[in-house]
């Protein structure tokens, strides 16, 4: 499926954090409201969901496996069509659902950024998650006749480096019975896709 005539409706965005030394979980930095992107932030976006999504390489359809109370598709499903302070709500436990899988110190925090809308000319309905680690960066800016070099040190969904990976669940016909008239899609930016996805 290409992914061509993408809207995003909402975004939130939320932190979640390596795992402490004991192995417990740290409380993620949940979003207290929805992010107002300007129209040239809001065109990134889309064009960066856009080029992942519809690459043949890194980007995979999976097999539904797990529809049931808890799975990403019942979270999802709810999102869809929910007033905005619902789905900020939904966005939350997705996150913190992301925070608890991930077991080992080794796997970095990042940001979880979810987004919903509708795709293709037929305006399918999905939801969207991406895992992006933050990175560390240089911004260059002119003040006056002096050229400025600021350090940023959280900054993510570059195009240089593309360390994120995406889930997207979209609905061609939520009247069918569950797993069906639902799609599942991943893109990882390390090229590394399973073969299911709950």
């Amino acid at each position: 499926m290409l992914f061509e005539n993408l809207k995003v409706n909402r975004v939130a965005v939320h932190e979640i954090f390596r795992r402490n030394d004991d192995r417990s979980i740290q409380a993620p930095a949940y979003a207290n409201g929805l992010e107002v992107l300007s129209p040239e932030a809001m065109g990134a976006f889309r064009l960066r969901m856009t080029d992942a999504l519809s690459g043949q390489t890194q980007s995979l359809q999976m097999r539904i496996v797990k529809f049931g109370a808890g799975s990403f598709l019942e979270t999802a499903e709810t999102l869809v069509g929910s007033d905005d302070a619902a789905f900020l709500v939904g966005s939350r436990d997705l996150a913190t659902k992301l925070a608890e899988s991930q077991m080992a110190r080794r796997i970095p925090g990042g940001m979880v950024i979810v987004f919903d809308g509708t795709v293709s000319a037929a305006s399918m309905p999905f939801v969207g998650v991406i895992k992006a680690e933050i990175q560390q960066g240089f911004r260059r800016s002119i003040a006056g006749t002096n050229a400025v070099i600021e350090f940023l040190n959280n900054i993510f969904l570059t195009p240089a480096t593309r360390l994120y990976k995406i889930g997207v669940m979209a609905f061609d016909d939520m009247t069918k019975p569950k797993p069906e008239g639902r799609r599942a899609f991943i893109f990882d930016s390390f090229g590394i896709c399973a073969a299911k996805v709950a």
